[in-house]
């Protein structure tokens, strides 16, 4: 009923800022929202699946942002997707917690003459984390655009961003700064593709009152092409376990091909309707996947892999085994106990040829719960396996 009724407020609403959130009584709001020349503002807790917000020029006289996230705003937006025409894409105030953004793309295709304009203002907030967005503002032939990404402390903010993060984003270029970390906390930009700015000394720009500013891993130069994101919906698997990598690209082309890569093949390639993709793959090892499309490369998203570990009592025996992308042979497992709350090791055991272990238990008293355990190794995690109970003889 909550997502129905969403959507009613949604057909009806008329022009101005567009409010939803949630109640103690009605818990988190749910589904996908859609809105056209309206900001949609968010001040309680969400699980989306989607955002979309579109404001043309026939909403000049608002002054319309797309996106307000204010006080309270917390949870997940799936992903989020703006197309401007007027001012920005997305305002951060204070208050804002605890929030993921799991993709899409921001898009100014133009802005009043007076309008200063960001892809995303971050003015205050805490623990929020953007994974694989397109921010897309910047224009060479017009002014007043200040960044695809302004973090400073600014609005009615007691407190400066903190740890706010654009994980694998991709940051267009021709904005007057491309990335702007001002005031804030440990916040900024990890693993992305940062194109130049208008000026290109301002293309990662940094201000003395940035404390533990981020900027890791990026990729700061030329971009050629068009702009391209990949994201992997876990960043680790048990082996077997397949994993959905998705993204967008922002090409003129409305079936774009992306081809995605790992380890200098070729995984697949599928078509992007509207600019969304998603492949899923299943990584027998640890695994590092970029996307291509139209002669552009996406940053990387990486997904570690856990042996699946196996354990079974057959005839008195436990019988392990170890299921990997490759053999893992010679490796040591523990057995462990239950004791309590805790496991505590009983010995280990080398695996066989084939990945085996064959263990004549002693284990007293009985009854027992026992598990076997393997550490992490070259393109492994640590596993464990599902426990076992050791019935009294």
């Amino acid at each position: 009923m909550i997502r129905v009724a969403a959507l009613l407020v949604l057909a009806a609403a008329g022009a101005g800022v567009l409010q939803l959130g949630a109640s103690a009584e009605t818990g988190p709001l749910r589904g996908s929202v859609t809105v056209t020349d309206q900001t949609w503002t968010c001040k309680g807790a969400v699980d989306l699946d989607s955002v979309t917000v579109t404001i043309t020029p026939a909403s000049a006289g608002k002054k319309a942002d797309a996106i307000h996230l204010e006080s309270g705003c917390t949870g997940r937006i799936g992903r989020i997707e703006v197309t401007t025409s007027i001012a920005d894409g997305v305002k951060v105030s204070y208050g804002v917690h605890d929030l993921t953004i799991g993709g899409g793309r921001i898009r100014c295709l133009a802005k009043l003459p007076v309008l200063h304009q960001d892809a995303i203002q971050v003015m205050g907030g805490s623990n929020i984390t953007m994974t694989g967005v397109i921010l897309d503002c910047g224009r060479p032939d017009d002014t007043l655009i200040n960044s695809n990404l302004f973090l400073n402390k600014a609005g009615n903010s007691t407190e400066p961003p903190t740890d706010v993060v654009c994980n694998s984003c991709v940051l267009g270029a021709a904005a007057a700064h491309t990335v702007s970390i001002q005031d804030s906390v440990r916040s900024g930009v990890a693993d992305s593709t940062v194109c130049p700015a208008k000026f290109v000394k301002q293309t990662v720009a940094i201000g003395a009152a940035a404390v533990d500013p981020v900027n890791v891993r990026n990729r700061v130069g030329p971009c050629s092409g068009p702009l391209l994101t990949i994201v992997a919906a876990a960043d680790s698997v048990t082996y077997g376990q397949s994993v959905v990598l998705s993204g967008w690209v922002d090409a003129p082309d409305p079936q774009p091909q992306v081809t995605v890569n790992a380890g200098g093949a070729t995984i697949g390639t599928v078509s992007a309707p509207d600019g969304a993709w998603h492949l899923v793959v299943h990584p027998g090892v640890a695994t590092t996947y970029v996307a291509e499309a139209g002669g552009a490369t996406s940053p990387v998203a990486s997904v570690q892999v856990r042996p699946r570990l196996l354990l079974q009592l057959r005839k008195g025996l436990l019988v392990g085994s170890a299921l990997a992308g490759g053999s893992l042979a010679g490796r040591r497992v523990v057995l462990e106990r239950q004791q309590g709350g805790d496991w505590a090791p009983v010995a280990s055991y080398k695996l066989g040829p084939k990945s085996t272990v064959t263990i004549k238990p002693r284990l007293t008293p009985l009854p027992a719960r026992v598990r076997l355990s393997i550490g992490a190794t070259l393109g492994y995690l640590a596993a464990v396996s599902p426990s076992v109970r050791v019935p009294s003889a």
